[in-house]
């Protein structure tokens, strides 16, 4: 028998268009699945009754909609208890979020991290217990959480797997997710993740953008004539190039920067800033990316001068990535908002002043530090929508 007429192979093509139909509506009747898929009615009845079986679908408590004369018509939803998970898992931080399959947010959090103290093993095991943790709190069976994203700082290809490189960052970030966490597991760049979710929320929507995730290192998303570009070993938007550009800490980050050059500007004690205080236990001084946002807004000369230098780094790298790219739009995330407007005023300026046209729109990104996470949770979502039998309930 020729395959493609197989009945049991055409039912599960039904089957994943009716399904798919379901997850991009809200409620609906079988007529409305009807005229939506063009299958008869018996097909759709029949194809929501397994739908419900397994868990996909339940029926609405509203069944007042009539087709016509006779009894009102059944009207179908996805299950309320499915879920899917996004988590940022970032060199000092983790963010999860979890959504139902309208992307409605169930619960989300955020905890700051050591990477390199936990090592690999320990930032999955982390990782899997405040998933745990949130799945508990939205009430979410380990069966109901059907697809989870992982954001991470490194390269991923289309297995999930990284290159060995930058002297073993790469496979600290990429610790091995996709065993240690619940359920399936889909792994992705981290840029990327926020390139998608910040794509749509730049006014008149680009084509053509790089999103700049700049908290602790530098990394990009790039959206080029509408196509997010990834390459072979998915490392299109990887910033190493940036190393031959700057002296030092070329791949360095907004966060890791500030932090940075605060510190590097309290060894000097002849330096009048708010940032100056006492040495911790360890007798080392510590500066946050918090402290020096306030002492921005507080006039103070230091904090300024770290912005400035930031502003020249990220005008140079905004240039750079239109220059090669052609992209319009750089958008600037991952940082505290407050700090990214500033360092952005200045780099606009820089660009006008230094450099000729075509110049790239300088944007802060909608989201702030939650664009990895918002873009997993989005990502999930599509994934689901294009294939959802691969993601059995």
């Amino acid at each position: 028998m020729d395959s493609a007429r197989s009945p049991r192979l055409m039912r599960r093509i039904n089957f994943g268009v009716v399904l798919g139909y379901a997850l991009g509506a809200d409620e609906f009747t079988a007529a409305e699945a009807m005229e939506a898929t063009s299958l008869t009615r018996a097909t759709v009845l029949g194809l929501c009754s397994e739908l419900a079986d397994a868990g996909w679908l339940e029926e609405s408590g509203d069944v007042r909609a009539r087709s016509g004369p006779g009894r009102p018509a059944h009207r179908y939803r996805i299950s309320g208890r499915l879920r899917v998970a996004g988590i940022d898992a970032g060199e000092r931080h983790f963010s999860v979020r979890i959504a139902d399959l309208q992307g409605e947010e169930i619960t989300a959090g955020r905890q700051e991290v050591d990477s390199h103290a936990l090592g690999r093993s320990g930032r999955v095991r982390v990782a899997r217990e405040y998933l745990e943790a949130g799945m508990a709190e939205a009430g979410c069976r380990p069966e109901d959480l059907l697809l989870t994203v992982v954001g991470i700082p490194a390269p991923v290809d289309a297995e999930g797997h990284s290159p060995e490189g930058q002297k073993g960052f790469w496979p600290l970030m990429n610790a091995g997710f996709a065993d240690g966490l619940p359920g399936r597991v889909v792994l992705e760049n981290d840029a990327n993740l926020a390139a998608l979710a910040e794509a749509g929320g730049v006014g008149d929507t680009s084509r053509n953008s790089a999103t700049l995730l700049t908290g602790e290192r530098f990394g990009s998303g790039l959206i080029v004539d509408g196509r997010l570009l990834r390459g072979p070993h998915g490392g299109a938007g990887e910033m190493r190039l940036l190393d031959a550009f700057f002296d030092s800490d070329g791949t360095a980050g907004i966060a890791y920067l500030a932090r940075t050059w605060a510190v590097e500007a309290l060894a000097d004690p002849s330096v009048e800033t708010v940032l100056r205080r006492p040495p911790g236990p360890d007798g080392r001084v510590s500066v946050s990316v918090a402290d020096v946002a306030a002492a921005l807004a507080a006039g103070d000369a230091t904090a300024s001068g770290i912005v400035d230098r930031i502003s020249w780094r990220i005008a140079r790298i905004a240039l750079a990535l239109a220059s090669l790219l052609d992209v319009d739009t750089v958008i600037l995330t991952g940082a505290p908002a407050d700090l990214i407007e500033a360092v952005l005023v200045r780099a606009r300026t820089i660009l006008e002043t230094e450099f000729y046209p075509p110049l790239p729109r300088l944007v802060p990104g909608r989201l702030g530090v939650h664009g990895v996470v918002h873009g997993a949770v989005d990502h999930a979502l599509a994934l689901l929508r294009a294939d959802p039998l691969q993601y059995p309930s």
